[in-house]
């Protein structure tokens, strides 16, 4: 079926608010991208019909966590349907958020899901939807030491300046055989607002008493040592230009930055790198959502289950203002749910659990522009 062409207009406000449905978080990129999707060819109704004779041009703002997964759905996207292309900017959860809520773009995306105070402030009702599951590495640069194993305690204990040496004695044997060097630990943590920021420091305030009463959770929190970088980018260049230094990254991006990424210990004592078995583990094991959001995958004792693995959401809203970019978009985000992520393999996606994935498609089809539905029932 031939893709007919669509047309971007002028946005207006709306005064509507409820609250909006906080479906789980997905996003699988964990760090390491994986893909909320499962193969499958075109359906009926994937064609945004019904249209005029100008095309769309959709932006997103948000996790950079997701950032590879949606430039590969993008770039797919418009090769099947040319007349919408789909922009992405990788500015952080906090500005995904502030930016859907000020409509500057057609969709946000966060690692963190909204609290429902958060959500109140929408003009409109706003959804968030899972789009995949991503897993958060440890990253660091130590010359010589090509394994690193890390507990929640000694991880804990690192980020609130506890252990300031990597040849301190509480990191004997984190090295394995190699003996961990005589340097400083340069620790580094996202200065924006980020959703990397908020699954790391809840990874903490889950394992780690003392993290959980002197820091807490938060996508921005009052770090007690070390020094901020701008962006995921900046937490790469700096941990890969600073010996001694650890940082948390998105799984992918760091192995795209060779950046050497630490194994950690679980609940069930064992001791697992970010992959995409891990993170499948760790989604599989979670269970069926509930009325409002799925359960954590933080550190689930699950077997091989990569203890850092979590959701992201994307933000929509379910009026959309302009039938047009409404229909795109829904389309767009339907896509995505229906099929592999191409580059899959580069991208360690793999699919969200069924359950999951089916309740995340049914809620795309109550997107609406008023009173109309902007996806044809299959």
């Amino acid at each position: 079926m031939r893709s007919p062409r669509l047309t971007a207009t002028t946005r207006g406000g709306a005064g509507e608010r409820s609250r909006a449905w906080r479906g789980a978080r997905v996003g699988v990129v964990v760090g390491w991208l994986v893909a909320a999707t499962s193969g499958c060819g075109r359906t009926s109704g994937d064609a945004p019909v019904g249209a005029s004779p100008a095309p769309v041009s959709l932006l997103g703002a948000g996790a950079s966590t997701v950032e590879p997964l949606l430039t590969g759905w993008a770039s797919a996207f418009t090769h099947e349907f040319p007349d919408v292309t789909v922009g992405f900017r990788a500015l952080g959860s906090a500005a995904g958020v502030r930016q859907v809520m000020s409509g500057s773009v057609d969709f946000g995306v966060t690692d963190v899901p909204l609290r429902e105070s958060e959500l109140e402030r929408a003009s409109r009702t706003l959804w968030q939807l899972p789009v995949a599951v991503t897993a958060l590495a440890i990253v660091y640069q130590l010359p010589g030491v090509p394994e690193l194993q890390l507990s929640p305690r000694q991880l804990a204990d690192i980020y609130l300046g506890r252990v300031t040496r990597w040849d301190e004695p509480e990191l004997a044997g984190a090295g394995g055989a190699v003996a961990l060097p005589a340097l400083p630990i340069r620790v580094v943590y996202r200065a924006d607002g980020s959703g990397s920021s908020g699954v790391f420091t809840e990874y903490l305030t889950k394992l780690s008493p003392d993290w959980a009463a002197r820091v807490g959770t938060g996508k921005s929190v009052v770090w007690p040592t070390g020094s901020g970088a701008k962006g995921a980018e900046g937490l790469a260049e700096w941990v890969a230009q600073t010996p001694g230094a650890i940082g948390y990254l998105e799984a992918t991006r760091a192995a795209r930055r060779g950046l050497s990424m630490a194994a950690l210990e679980t609940s069930r004592g064992q001791v697992v790198l970010p992959s995409p078995q891990g993170v499948a583990a760790a989604a599989a094991a979670a269970g069926p959502p509930d009325a409002e959001l799925p359960p954590s995958l933080l550190d689930l004792p699950a077997d091989q289950a990569y203890p850092l693995s979590s959701y992201s959401y994307v933000l929509v809203y379910e009026n959309q203002l302009e039938r047009p970019r409404g229909r795109a978009l829904a389309h767009f985000l339907r896509w995505a749910m229906t099929r592999d992520a191409d580059g899959g393999e580069e991208l360690h996606a793999v699919a969200l659990p069924a359950p999951l994935r089916e309740r995340v498609v049914e809620r795309l089809r109550r997107l609406r522009s008023w009173d109309q539905a902007l996806l044809e029932a299959d």
